[in-house]
């Protein structure tokens, strides 16, 4: 075991110099100082449900970054009341919170930007609000709103060909349960694709960093 450790502290000095001989580097940090934007859109694997995206990230370190997110999704499904006859409602899905990413690569290879592997936790706020599209439905009808906290967490990958510009992927899982009538309802865990863009811009000022 010290015997790792040793060969591991030797290898940092030759991964550093490594660096500054790589494709794809930069003087200025990838994340420290910078404002984070992540437009995105989102697959529910469970029932097929999409969701708009957008998270909003401020770079405390090069390997910590965290801030705010919003999502929104809607459908419209049917239900029978009353009889054979089925009503149209169309159900609206808001989410909102704090989130939290870690980046390892930057300890490593600080400067590094073209591959970036990250963990990811939001919490936040689930509202779902269903309305009916009928006028003449009376309101004692309505399916109640939901209204509850959770919390997700997975992992990212992110390619930027850019300093300032990247696409990325995450995989996901939600506190969430499925609807009751799904066949894995009793899962525990909501796994959730996520596809999107990452903009960054601001960065450090010259009085911030002495070396430039």
């Amino acid at each position: 075991m010290k015997r790792r450790i040793l060969l591991a502290i030797m290898l940092l000095p030759c991964l550093a110099f490594a660096q500054s001989n790589l494709p794809f580097t930069s003087l200025k940090p990838l994340n420290k100082g910078n404002i984070i934007l992540n437009p995105g859109y989102e697959r529910d694997t469970y029932n097929d449900v999409s969701k708009f995206c957008l998270s909003a990230g401020y770079g405390f370190t090069d390997w910590c970054v965290a801030g705010i997110y919003a999502e929104y999704s809607t459908n419209t499904s049917m239900i029978g009341i009353g009889g054979d006859d089925l009503h149209p409602y169309r159900n609206h899905f808001v989410y909102y919170g704090l989130h939290n990413e870690l980046h390892p690569i930057p300890l490593v290879l600080p400067g590094f930007y073209f591959i970036d592997v990250y963990s990811i936790l939001r919490a936040g706020m689930h509202h779902q609000i269903c309305i009916y599209e009928e006028d003449n439905l009376s309101p004692d009808y309505n399916t109640p709103s939901i209204n509850k906290p959770y919390i997700a967490g997975g992992i990212g990958l992110a390619i930027n060909p850019s300093k300032y510009f990247g696409f990325f992927y995450e995989r996901t899982y939600s506190s969430l349960k499925p609807n009751s009538f799904h066949e894995n309802a009793n899962n525990k865990l909501r796994p959730y694709n996520r596809f999107g863009i990452n903009i960054r811009f601001g960065g450090p000022k010259k009085w911030q960093n002495p070396k430039q």
